[in-house]
């Protein structure tokens, strides 16, 4: 399998278990699923730029990108500290 239809093959199923998990399953698992996909995101994006010799702070990096992500998620909802509704896709 190239890499190309690996990468498109993988990125798909992440799509659609992302999107059963937003439907199906609890707010906090919503959550748990984003930051997830995010950290292996940022993880992946900084072995790229270590491997490329750009210094990196992967773990400083990390916390704060999970740290926007989460932030945004408690205070979009309908009142500071509850879990944002906006995420939920079903009423």
């Amino acid at each position: 399998m190239s890499k190309l239809k690996h990468r498109v093959v993988s990125g798909v199923t992440m799509g659609f278990i992302f999107v059963g998990s937003a439907v199906f399953l609890p707010q906090i698992w919503v959550w748990a699923a984003i930051v997830l996909v995010a950290t292996l995101g940022l993880l992946e994006y900084y072995i790229i730029a270590n491997k490329a010799g750009i210094p990196v702070f992967r773990i400083w990096g990390v916390l704060c990108g999970l740290l926007v992500i989460s932030a945004t998620y408690y205070t979009a909802g309908p009142e500071p500290g509850q879990l944002a509704s906006s995420y939920k896709w079903e009423s």
